[in-house]
């Protein structure tokens, strides 16, 4: 019984190991991964990405409203301040709320990932809509505002690639909503502010895009060393049934065994 478990475990672990090194080969797509290795770094990283979405939703839940208060104090003339006390109550309770509700290490990743998208669109949202009442002479200004939510977002949230994507998508085509339903603005004033948001998002996703791989990569090449852990492990329990009971034999098998994880680790 013990030979066949042994054999089923090494099978299982001889498909991991293949699909790991697929994985990493050149040229392989670098946020894709196999079903059995996209769960497995699910799994283990559920716990460490809930704890990270909770910190960041209140954190940014702060430079949200402290961020919302200074414009209107300080660049917006004469804000509606019935507007900004539903910008800075709606959408930070709308944040806190999912993040409650979904940033748990038992919710299934999508619905994870989707919810950090949601919340994010939440504050871009806001923001445009809000601005988009902005008077003529401040217009164009308050516009290019709307993109600093949108890039603290893909930098400070960390948001997955996908989520990144399409919360990008999201703000600047709600943004080009807005800027062409506004019939006071010339066609300058109305491309300024749709380049500047494309522009500045890029860098953004960039860094979204390479966390993840890189992420990912990492999780693979330390797969690849546990399980040749495993693999000189079950070699060493199968061999000292057979081994000689003297500690010299002993010794030189351990240097052995020492030597192939060292090999791994390389």
């Amino acid at each position: 019984m013990n030979d066949v478990a042994g054999q089923q475990t090494g099978a299982a672990r001889a498909r991991l190991r293949g699909l790991a090194e697929a994985a990493l080969a050149p040229g392989a797509p670098a946020l894709q991964m196999a079903k059995p290795l996209r769960d497995r770094y699910e799994a283990e990283a559920a716990l460490q990405r809930s704890v990270e979405l909770r910190r960041t939703t209140r954190i940014s839940v702060c430079v949200y409203v402290a961020s919302v208060l200074l414009l209107n104090l300080l660049v917006v003339p004469h804000p509606s301040w019935l507007d900004v006390a539903m910008q800075i109550g709606f959408t930070p309770a709308t944040a806190l709320l999912i993040a409650s509700l979904f940033y748990r290490p038992d919710t299934p990743p999508f619905a994870r990932e989707s919810a950090a998208t949601v919340a994010a669109s939440c504050f871009s949202l806001a923001t445009v809509l809000a601005v988009g009442s902005s008077p003529i002479e401040t217009a164009q200004i308050n516009f290019c505002m709307i993109s600093l939510p949108v890039l603290y977002v893909l930098v400070f949230v960390r948001l997955r690639f996908a989520g990144a994507l399409a919360f990008t998508v999201f703000s600047a085509g709600l943004l080009i909503i807005v800027l062409l339903l506004r019939n006071d603005l010339t066609a300058g004033q109305r491309a300024y502010p749709m380049g500047f948001m494309l522009i500045a998002a890029a860098p953004g996703l960039l860094a979204a895009y390479r966390s993840e791989a890189d992420a990912r990569r990492i999780f693979l090449r330390m797969l690849l060393l546990n399980l040749r852990i495993d693999e000189l492990e079950a070699q060493s329990a199968r061999l000292n049934l057979r081994l000689p009971g003297d500690a010299a034999a002993r010794l030189e098998w351990e240097n052995h065994r020492s030597e192939g994880v060292a090999s791994g680790r390389a």
